[in-house]
């Protein structure tokens, strides 16, 4: 088990995304761009709503 801030890299056969010592915000955005191609819109979306919640 590996807690958040110890993961440097995470490889999908999607691409490839650096997550060490980023916001949350940066890492949201580094995951969404790894996922698949048909559903980043909606992870994109998802995220938007999520911050909204996490913020108020």
């Amino acid at each position: 088990m590996s807690l958040k801030s110890e993961i440097d890299y995470l490889v999908t056969e999607d691409g490839i995304a650096r997550l060490f010592g980023k916001s949350l915000k940066d890492r949201a955005k580094e995951l969404i761009s790894i996922d698949h191609p048909d559903i980043r819109d909606q992870l994109e979306e998802q995220w938007k709503n999520h911050k909204t919640f996490i913020t108020k």
